[in-house]
This record gives C-alpha cells, structure tokens and sequence, in this order.
C-alpha cells in the first residue's frame, strides 16, 4: 500500500504541474456563485421579502383613472370622489403625496438625498409603525409653526451624527427658505421608506393638498380587490406589493435566471474540465493500484 507522504507529493506535484487547471476552477465557480449571491440578495430584497407593514396585502394605492378625470363633467367628478372617500370598502386611509416646497433639483437637496413627502396622521396606524424616537405626526402638526419634520433613519444618522436628543430641536433643512424653521418631532425606524423610498417627511398641510383621494388605503374584512373594482370602476386601484415593486422587476428576474444559468454551466464546464484532467493521470492511478493503493486512498488522494 502506498504511504501517505507519496499521496500528497503525488497531489501536489500535480497542481504544480497543472496550476492554470486550479486558478481557472476556483474563480470560474467563486464569480458564477458571487453572481448568483449578490443578484438574488437584491431580487429578495425587492420582490420576495414581506414588506414592513400591518397586513401589507390589504393596503392598495388608490388614485382617480386618468378617463375618469378628463371624460367626466366636474359634477360628476365631485360625485365619484364623494363616494371613493365614503364607500365602507375601505376602512382605513391616508393621504400622501410630494412637497412642493423642496426643489428637488436643487444642489443642497441633492447632497443631502432628501426625498421628500408628505404624510397624514392616519398613515402610522394604517402601516402599523411608530417612529424610533419622538412621535408620529398629530392632526395640530399641519397648521401649527413652525413646521414639523419626521427624519428618516439615514438622515438622521449622517445628517444630524445620530444626537438622540434631536426630537423637539429646530434645524436648518437645504433646499427650502431661510425662513422656515422645522420642528423635528420624530425619528422614523430603519428600513421605512414608505413611500416611493421617501426619507424624510412633513404633515399634508391643507394649502398643499391636490390629490382629490386619499391615496393609500386598508381593504375591509371580507373586500377583495377586485371587489372594491368593481364597485368604483373610476379609481384606479394598485396593490402595495406591486405599487412599491421597481419597474424594472421583469428584467431583474430574466437577469436572476440568467445568472442561474450562468452557474450551472459553469459547474458543467468545471466537471469537464476535471474529468479531462482524471484522464491524463491514467498512468499514476495504474501505479497506484499497482503498488496496492486502495478505492478510499484514490479518492483522498484525488480530494487533496
């Protein structure tokens, strides 16, 4: 039997005769699963993973079909959005929408990556989340002064260097007038972007409100979507799964394929290559045999 200091001089002469064979199996197969890794831990995090909120599959988007608001005489427009803010399908609603008085071109908003929107009160029981620090916003919070601001996580961590006494502080914001003051009353959790990836957000104040519906809502017990479509065929209806989902999630799942193919042919191409390169050790492997060598050292010697 042939002893285990010829087994590993055996292996490692052979890698050194062949060191291109190690090189290429190790990075072909280290990038193909890299890949894989990196793309489907974003796939999961954009399409897979359940979104942060209260029974995210009840909550819709809801806003006015585009032939509903230009087909319709104002009278009956007035009509049908009575009924939307009235019908019992829905039993929770919030408004939100963006800020008009953040330019969102502006060079200070750009450096700061302020995504700026608004939020009504009733948003943080629909979406079932509390602020980290401080408070959600209070009905009073749109039209007492100076304004008041919930910070998103990030803002608050590299903007203000995370000072958990920030709640109640007046702070200067880039992008807005010098003569707006904002109260900061809260701190929102990591991970909240709602919506659109928003960061940083103010009350709907009255003066700013042009969305004629609220814009997102809770479906009641027993509704279904199509339901609730059915009964108000002017409102365009979206589930928040599909509202929040990026537009290019298509594309990302053909890539996420695609890459899993990429994978398996590389694992096909390595297997190949391995078992042209058994092909040439004919010779070592009949020494071996030959010198008494038994299946289970072949197989060490070959893992080595």
């Amino acid at each position: 039997m042939a002893p285990l200091g010829l087994d590993v001089r055996l292996a490692c002469r052979s890698v050194v005769k062949q060191p291109t064979v190690a090189v290429t199996v190790v990075l072909t197969i280290g990038l193909a699963v890299a890949a894989n890794t990196a793309l489907f831990s974003v796939f999961d995090g954009l399409l897979f993973r359940p979104l942060p909120y209260k029974d995210p599959e009840r909550i819709v988007h809801m806003q006015l079909s585009p032939s509903a608001v230009t087909g319709l005489m104002k009278s009956e427009l007035a009509s049908v959005i009575e009924r939307v803010k009235a019908t019992a399908s829905i039993v929770e609603r919030t408004s939100s929408g963006p800020f008009p008085m953040f330019d969102p071109s502006s060079g200070q908003v750009t450096e700061w990556q302020l995504r700026v929107h608004t939020l009504s009160p009733t948003a943080f029981d629909l979406l079932g989340v509390r602020p980290l620090l401080g408070r959600p916003f209070l009905d009073q919070d749109s039209r007492d002064a100076p304004f008041a601001v919930l910070l998103g996580y990030d803002v608050w961590r590299t903007r203000f260097s995370g000072d958990p006494l920030i709640v109640d502080r007046l702070v200067d914001i880039p992008g807005s007038s010098p003569l707006n003051q904002w109260r900061v009353v809260g701190v929102m959790p990591p991970g909240f972007s709602f919506p659109e990836g928003a960061n940083f957000w103010v009350p709907v104040y009255p003066f700013f409100e042009a969305a004629p519906v609220p814009a997102y809502g809770r479906l009641a017990p027993g509704v279904t979507l199509d339901a609730l479509r059915a009964e108000l065929p002017d409102l365009e209806t979206t589930p928040l799964r599909e509202r929040v989902r990026p537009a290019g999630a298509f594309a990302l799942g053909v890539l996420l394929v695609a890459t899993a193919l990429l994978l398996l042919v590389a694992w096909v191409q390595i297997a190949a290559l391995l078992f042209v390169r058994a092909t040439g050790r004919v010779v070592e492997i009949g020494v071996r045999l030959a010198l008494g060598a038994s299946r289970l050292r072949l197989v060490r010697q070959f893992a080595i």
